[in-house]
């Protein structure tokens, strides 16, 4: 994930989180605008049989923060993707995940692995702790710089 990306989430999340309504930024011909008041938008699709859909921007907004929406309370870490492509939580479906509620984990264990162009690698947690809660599901497409779970930092 681009650090302009990272901006945009981190923007969307400032706005969700207070009462701010609108937030508007633009630069280099770029304009980003994020609106909590719901919007109606026309979803169309190809098919002659399916009506046209009408849907409020702001649930559509809600649908897709979902995922990022979780932030990590002060004694805790999220444990972050350093690469994008497709995660999956354990080594074989007859083994064990890497990560469960509750597991207590140190830096360097593998979290997870993403299959990037045929290959397998690992992820391996910057941190250690208690995994608290897990953000992303087997098989699911993952971005560089997303959070993975969330841990209890272990006390130093």
């Amino acid at each position: 994930m681009s650090n302009s990306t990272k901006l945009l989430f981190e923007a969307m999340r400032y706005c969700e989180q207070t009462k701010i309504k609108s937030f508007e930024y633009e630069a280099e011909g770029l304009r980003i605008i994020i609106k909590k008041e719901p919007q109606e938008m026309l979803i169309q699709t190809n098919d002659k049989e399916s009506p046209k859909k009408s849907v409020s921007e702001a649930t559509v907004f809600e649908a897709e923060e979902k995922r990022y929406q979780n932030m990590a309370p002060m004694n805790s870490k999220e444990l972050i993707s350093e690469m994008t492509g497709i995660f999956y939580d354990r080594s074989a479906p007859d083994q064990e995940p890497y990560l469960k509620i509750g597991k207590k984990i140190n830096v360097g264990d593998v979290i997870g692995l993403v299959e990037v162009m045929k290959c397998f690698m690992e992820i391996k947690a910057a941190a250690s702790g208690t995994v608290q809660e897990i953000l992303i599901s087997n098989g699911m497409m993952i971005e560089y710089g997303q959070p993975l779970a969330v841990i209890e930092e272990a006390s130093t």
